[in-house]
């Protein structure tokens, strides 16, 4: 059985994480359409997806790119950043949740054009002309987003506008600020820790809070992206998280 732990300030969701810990948990996704799912993070998150018995629909402007034999897997065109694609994804591939597991900057170096922030407001404007039969959507957000040990990462000095750093940190947090501001749609924003999430052991243990950084006994707020990505997929499955941005941590 998968291992969870609620940090204490994160009171406000353990009735809904709870629902996880149950040893039979109704799924909640059959079909996961997933953007950016060649990517470092977004491709261990179709693994995790496959692995479970999903049929996972990787979208890239390139599908030809997108090498995956699975059974369960297909590769369709389309681009996180148009409306009019990301409503053709949708239709043909019908999902009960999308994940967005994608980063880059545009070249002037700003939120507004961030590729997070742009797939957060272009999904709401698909939704906006969906209706009912928007479903469910997960972001994938950045640790620079998050809280810790009391300062807000985001109110780093060395976090200078103009730069990359900056527009990929704030571009994060536009995107969790839409969808907090939306209404009508079933959404969850995944925080992983701040430069301490690397490829690793799959033990399927993790601990889950709100707003703050967590760390473990030692610690250490290092958590693998098999273990993030087992958190994600178990929030496509269950929604238990759903209207809140939550972070994913190591279990203490």
């Amino acid at each position: 059985m998968r291992r969870f732990q609620i940090d204490a300030p994160a009171a406000a969701i353990v009735a809904l994480i709870g629902l996880s810990l149950l040893p039979v948990v109704e799924t909640l996704a059959d079909t996961i359409v997933i953007y950016g799912a060649s990517g470092r993070v977004g491709g261990i998150i179709v693994d995790e997806a496959l692995m479970r018995g999903h049929e996972v629909v990787g979208i890239s402007r390139n599908p030809d790119g997108l090498e995956n034999d699975h059974e369960n897997f297909t590769a369709l065109e389309g681009d996180v950043t148009v409306l009019e694609s990301m409503l053709s994804v949708i239709e043909q591939a019908d999902p009960d949740v999308v994940i967005f597991a994608v980063r880059a900057i545009g070249p002037e170096n700003t939120p507004d054009v961030a590729v997070t922030s742009i797939a957060a407001r272009t999904f709401l404007e698909a939704a906006a002309i969906l209706g009912d039969d928007t479903p469910r959507v997960v972001q994938v957000s950045g640790g620079g987003t998050l809280w810790d040990k009391g300062v807000w990462l985001l109110q780093d000095p060395a976090l200078v506008p103009g730069t990359a750093r900056h527009a990929n940190m704030f571009g994060h947090w536009q995107a969790i600020e839409a969808y907090r501001a939306s209404q009508g749609v079933t959404w969850t924003v995944m925080t992983p820790p701040t430069g301490t999430m690397t490829p690793g052991e799959r033990t399927g243990a993790y601990r889950l809070g709100l707003e703050h950084m967590l760390y473990d006994r030692n610690d250490s707020s290092a958590i693998s992206t098999q273990d993030f990505a087992v958190a994600v997929i178990d929030e496509a499955e269950t929604s238990v998280a759903s209207g809140k941005r939550v972070t994913v941590g190591p279990i203490y």
